[in-house]
């Protein structure tokens, strides 16, 4: 028995000519609440593809990262070996 059946329960029980009719309905707030939790759970599912777009994104930028870096070391050992060539002769 839920609270307020329990207490109607016993009001009755006190006084004979008492009636009391409660209409069982999903109060709006409720409803307001499963909105909510439905809006949430879409949202962390829409951050989640945000999250893997964001991952891909940061993967591109750290092969360039690399693909530069190399380039750099490479350009480098040309130049030093170039600045050796030029020594010797």
């Amino acid at each position: 028995m839920t609270t307020l059946a329990f207490t109607m329960f016993f009001l009755s029980m006190g006084n004979p000519g008492f009636s009391v009719s409660v209409d069982a309905m999903v109060s709006p707030q409720m409803n307001m609440e499963k909105l909510a939790a439905q809006n949430t759970l879409r949202l962390n599912a829409g951050s989640k593809g945000d999250s893997a777009a964001e991952m891909k994104k940061e993967q591109h930028r750290k092969r360039l990262r690399k693909g530069q870096i190399e380039k750099a070391k490479a350009s480098a050992e040309a130049k030093k070996n170039q600045n050796k060539n030029q020594v010797k002769a």
